[in-house]
């Protein structure tokens, strides 16, 4: 009976020192899980997996997944869909004044790195809403926290005031000091701010949209363009772009036809591939095609270098021949003095005491000699005399 006794009472005791320990393991427990609920699993290297949380800033209910904002004087932020760069949404700050300099949205989540060993990219769009003297910086930096989450100070990259959305990127290499070799974490952190003395704007706001942190993700070269250097206005011409992604990522193509159109982000098309487009000009006119990529994260090239296209129309011209380029087997450059130019739609005739013109050679009628020619042909003016003899419709 008295061991009874006493095994009872350290069984009672026991419980009660369990329960204390679980008291406390459970507040610490606590404590520790909401940590590690907040720390995104380590990235697998050399992938393309975007370790900003909501990036596009898509998701959330009364605040957009993943994100929260600083709480200072007088900033406002905004999270709506009344402008984005992709998708439907986009986050902002403003409301500045002299005691509120600054503003910013800052991950929610701790996201480990190993600053000493490995290089990361953090990019995204941003873009200003109201002309503004003061010039306001977008600043994109990382918070940097040691094995403790302990706070160990911040590193980033201001970027100009822009009033389009603009695309800015930079990256951790060349990073060093103590602070990095104890970081292992950071949170991202979005940015306006004044670093000048000039008194803050309230109504100038900045937005940020598809934001990017990981490994890093190199953008497609600029494309290159081939196809004919000439045509005729109302008739389709054919052209193809070529680009190479260096991550291979799959690649789309954004064609400026040099006459106020575009065709907008088509795609996408696989790296190295070659794409074929047409298009038709509505007027006579020298056009400089330009066309750029982007990749299926989001990084753009450089616009390639300018294609230029003569577009012409169908003439009548009677001149004499000062002197002739041929321009290849399809065209030929004229210098041409007392000229007589007849445009038949609509029907327009002017005299000049000398005009340039280029002429397409596959439709051309008439008589052309070294001296003289009056013919028919698709032709366009590319310069002429400041001053003209005669012109009437």
């Amino acid at each position: 009976m008295k061991h009874k006794i006493i095994g009872l009472i350290v069984c009672v005791l026991m419980i009660l020192n369990t329960s204390t320990i679980i008291g406390t393991s459970t507040d610490t427990t606590k404590t520790t899980q909401e940590t590690v609920m907040n720390i995104i699993p380590k990235m697998t290297h050399n992938n393309h997996d975007n370790w900003a949380p909501n990036p596009s800033f898509e998701e959330g209910d009364s605040m957009p997944t993943g994100w929260t904002y600083s709480i200072n004087n007088t900033s406002k932020y905004h999270w709506d869909s009344t402008i984005s760069h992709s998708g439907e949404k986009s986050i902002g700050a403003l409301n500045f004044s002299n005691d509120t300099r600054w503003s910013c949205w800052i991950t929610t989540d701790f996201i480990p790195v190993d600053l000493v060993e490995e290089t990361y990219e953090f990019s995204g769009w941003y873009k200003f809403i109201g002309t503004s003297t003061k010039q306001p910086s977008a600043l994109f930096e990382l918070d940097m926290y040691d094995e403790n989450y302990t706070h160990l100070g911040g590193s980033g990259q201001g970027f100009n005031y822009s009033l389009e959305w603009k695309y800015q990127s930079w990256n951790t290499s060349g990073m060093g000091g103590t602070i990095v070799n104890e970081t292992r974490y950071v949170k991202l952190k979005l940015y306006q701010v004044y670093f000048t003395h000039t008194e803050p704007d309230p109504l100038i706001e900045i937005r940020f949209d598809d934001i990017y942190f990981g490994y890093g993700n190199d953008a497609p070269s600029p494309p290159s363009i081939s196809g004919p250097s000439n045509g005729k206005i109302k008739v389709s011409v054919v052209y193809n772009f070529t680009t190479t992604d260096p991550d291979g990522d799959d690649t789309y193509f954004f064609i400026d036809w040099g006459d106020n159109t575009t065709n907008g982000w088509i795609g996408p098309y696989n790296s190295g591939g070659t794409i074929t487009a047409t298009h038709t000009w509505s007027e006579p006119g020298t056009y400089k095609i330009q066309v750029k990529t982007k990749d299926t994260y989001g990084a753009e090239s450089n616009w390639s270098e300018p294609f230029t296209i003569y577009i012409t129309s169908k003439m009548l011209l009677i001149g004499y021949v000062q002197s002739a380029m041929n321009q290849g087997d399809e065209c030929i450059i004229l210098n041409l003095s007392i000229a007589l130019i007849i445009k038949l739609k609509p029907i327009n005739l002017k005299m000049y005491s000398s005009v340039q013109v280029l002429i397409l050679n596959n439709e051309l009628h008439g008589v052309l000699g070294s001296k003289f020619l009056a013919v028919l042909v698709y032709a366009l003016v590319l310069s002429k005399a400041p001053f003209t003899i005669h012109s009437f419709r």
